[in-house]
């Protein structure tokens, strides 16, 4: 996994070799949150953290990640039930307990500024394109885990209250609008 993300942004790695890794979990972070961390596609070990040869970056470091075959959430998260009954301070620091990244945080209130309520955002967006491949990490969890998401999203209006939430999918997977078509996924554009 090359350590730079869009515009060729390097970013350092978080992990180290012989770390275990779940799906999804960041691996490497951009200092000035320019762009959001990257995530493993998989989870497993991290055997190697060393330079590579390639043709879009030339030599850049890369993370090199051995599968367990598993793809393993991590384990330890348990869901919140009725978030209708948390106040949004609670919910926020959850979801960054959790793993979960929103760039820039400068955007996104942080807790101790936020008391009971927060300030609506105006617009939220989630990026659901990946690799631009049906079968990309975020392709088959807008399939597989499409009820989750559906609860994220009803998470996100707890807390934020935007005026609009954007989910961003390639328009040609037609698996993937199947999907959120029969979750009654509403209120997104």
């Amino acid at each position: 996994i090359p350590l730079a993300g869009d515009a060729g942004i390097l970013v350092k790695p978080i992990v180290e070799v012989g770390q275990h890794v779940y799906m999804g979990q960041s691996i490497a972070t951009d200092e000035k949150n320019q762009i959001a961390p990257l995530h493993s596609p998989i989870s497993g070990t991290v055997k190697e953290i060393s330079p590579h040869k390639l043709a879009l970056w030339g030599n850049i470091q890369c993370i090199t990640i051995e599968s367990d075959k598993k793809d393993e959430l991590r384990s330890e998260l348990v869901p919140i039930e009725n978030i209708m009954e948390h106040d949004p301070v609670t919910l926020f620091e959850r979801l960054k307990e959790s793993g979960v990244d929103i760039i820039p945080y400068e955007v996104i209130h942080e807790t101790e500024n936020i008391g009971t309520e927060t300030p609506p955002v105006k617009e939220f967006i989630l990026n659901g394109i990946g690799d631009g491949l049906a079968d990309s990490l975020p392709g088959r969890l807008l399939i597989e885990r499409i009820i989750d998401i559906k609860k994220g999203i009803q998470l996100i209006k707890r807390i934020w209250n935007p005026q609009k939430i954007h989910l961003v999918i390639n328009k040609e997977h037609q698996e993937v609008s199947d999907s959120i078509n029969a979750a009654g996924i509403e209120d997104i554009n």
